[in-house]
């Protein structure tokens, strides 16, 4: 127990007392929680590969949804003694006061999201399958969904200091980046039964692995940009060996996202560094910085290269893009690009001609620029779709035509899901077909074409989920589930990488909800990001809800 903790107990009567204690004793259960999942969840297996998604389901059931029900006493308790002290003198009352008047946007979202899971489920006609868990493997249900949102709140309230948080995420995500990158290349310090190419770390699936890799990954890239060389944005850190360890993990995440194998991180990646360009364009110096990391993203491509050209039977797993990016001189030009740009820019920040006002139009620029071609393949893929032929030698490239086999088959899983949405009535197109229920619904009561159309697609499996969070998150808890679930990470996403200018903490996990929501347009929902994103949610409502009460804008019996 803190002193100050003592203290505040000491002076305070039997009823404030009280309160104080539950206080503490939520906030205990909170850290194990937090704990468990950023530091044990990412390390858990029991057989090597066999089941590894279902060993780390198994553990967050043992773990999270214990602590939750071990919390639930605790936090009606606390409750009902704030409410006491808050009804004895109309003051005080920590829970209440927040309640009445500490929510933020994303937590009204949070809430509703909350809501609408807990509806779905009492709506559902598929008891059985989006029960208390959801399906076999992937075990996104009630529970799952109901514990991960609590303990947001739960972080944003009870964690102070919330962005000491990093040490544990920047220290196990880099082991499992490294063992990934070794593994990738056919080292194993850890032997693990059934590997192959499309299982990696101690995450398992390569798609698992691109998840947790996305939601973590990108804060250690925005706060070793935020350490390098002066101000632009604060950091409060200005220890060189820190810088140094900031660095070799912004390397070894580089050279793991590289090599990974699922397209989607590649994608993250490119719109992370566009983001993170926009936000450079304001100071000089943040250019300097920006352009120091894309030349070592250059240097860690270079170092592909040359390990392809040296031994290229090395790698156990290729692509079309990791080929692009480390097997082309391509790299080389741009590593150069990048340190003439690095230097000229420096040269011109120093003597005070770095103009940013330009570099803001450059942005805008920029900006609309990549709108416009996002808009104009958008046209030509629906164009070509609805009128083939159109586009000329265009045409019968997979990349302009919306099909079955669109993205690597997300034409087909995107189609499906949503098929499960437009085929409801009105009620379940409110509120899905039940949490983690999607395929119950697909193979029991779906139509007779569609389930012959997926039956041929994907013969011997059973489609799960759409393979995109949000058009699976329609499906499964409807309309209300997808606005409330979109308008918490939207607003997120806006409000700490705006208020991150003041603090690097708060837009390092601006920048992770962003990456994950990037990577998850063609992935999914599974234990490890789900858990990563909403404690890095939680993370950034505490460390904005502290740079409020800073300003006044909360007061201080507003952090329950």
């Amino acid at each position: 127990m803190s002193r100050k903790l003592i203290k505040n107990t000491q002076k305070a009567s039997r009823l404030e007392k009280t309160e104080i204690l539950l206080r503490h004793g939520a906030a205990v259960l909170t850290w194990i929680y937090t704990l468990a999942m950023l530091i044990v969840l990412p390390f858990y297996f029991e057989q090597g590969y066999d089941y590894i998604g279902t060993n780390k389901s198994a553990f967050f059931r043992r773990t999270g949804v214990s602590l939750l029900l071990l919390l639930l006493p605790v936090l009606t308790a606390y409750g009902l003694a704030a409410y006491g002290n808050w009804k004895k003198r109309r003051t005080g009352g920590v829970l209440w006061h927040t309640i009445c008047r500490g929510m933020s946007v994303t937590d009204w979202c949070a809430l509703g999201y909350l809501g609408a899971v807990i509806i779905s489920y009492i709506c559902t006609d598929f008891r059985s399958a989006a029960s208390i868990w959801g399906e076999s493997g992937w075990y996104m249900g009630l529970a799952t969904q109901v514990t991960v949102t609590v303990f947001y709140f739960l972080i944003s309230r009870l964690i102070d200091r919330s962005h000491r948080l990093f040490i544990p995420i920047f220290a196990v995500s880099f082991v499992v980046f490294l063992l990934g990158l070794l593994n990738r290349y056919g080292v194993y310090p850890i032997q693990m039964s059934s590997a192959n190419s499309s299982y990696i770390s101690t995450i398992g699936n390569i798609n698992w692995y691109c998840g947790y890799w996305s939601t973590t990954y990108f804060a250690g890239l925005v706060v070793f940009w935020g350490l390098l060389h002066g101000s632009g944005y604060e950091s409060k850190v200005k220890y060189i060996g820190f810088t140094v360890l900031m660095g070799i993990y912004t390397l070894t995440g580089f050279a793991t996202g590289i090599t990974q194998g699922s397209d989607s991180g590649i994608l993250a990646m490119a719109v992370m560094l566009f983001v993170l360009f926009l936000l450079s364009l304001r100071y000089g110096k943040s250019m300097v910085r920006y352009m120091l990391i894309l030349l070592l993203f250059c240097m860690v491509c270079q170092a592909g290269f040359m390990i392809q050209k040296t031994a290229p039977e090395a790698i156990t797993m290729t692509t079309s893009v990791i080929r692009l990016i480390t097997e082309t001189p391509l790299v080389w030009v741009a590593g150069i690009v990048c340190l003439l740009l690095a230097g000229g820019l420096y040269y011109i920040d120093k003597k005070g001609r770095y103009l940013a006002q330009a570099g803001k139009r450059a942005g805008i620029f920029l900006t609309v620029l990549l709108g416009a071609v996002i808009l104009t393949y958008t046209a030509m893929l629906v164009v070509n779709t609805i009128w083939p032929g159109h586009l000329g030698p265009l045409s019968d490239s997979s990349l302009f035509l919306f099909n079955d086999k669109w993205g690597s088959a997300r034409g087909a899983t995107w189609k499906a899901g949503w098929k499960v949405w437009a085929e409801q009535g009105l009620l379940h197109k409110l509120v899905g077909v039940g949490p983690d229920a999607m395929r119950s619904y697909l193979y029991s009561d779906t139509s007779a074409e569609v389930y012959i159309w997926l039956a041929e697609l994907f013969p011997g499996n059973r489609l799960t989920n759409a393979h995109g969070e949000w058009i699976t998150v329609l499906a499964n808890m409807g309309l209300f589930g997808l606005v409330s679930f979109g308008g918490m990470i939207i607003s997120a996403v806006v409000r700490y990488i705006r208020e991150g200018r003041k603090n690097i903490w708060l837009c390092a996990c601006g920048f992770c909800i962003l990456a994950y929501t990037v990577n998850n347009i063609f992935s999914f929902q599974q234990v490890m990001n789900i858990t990563q994103m909403f404690i890095i949610l939680g993370m950034g409502e505490g460390i904005l809800r502290a740079m409020r009460r800073e300003r006044g804008e909360v007061h201080e019996s507003g952090n329950i």
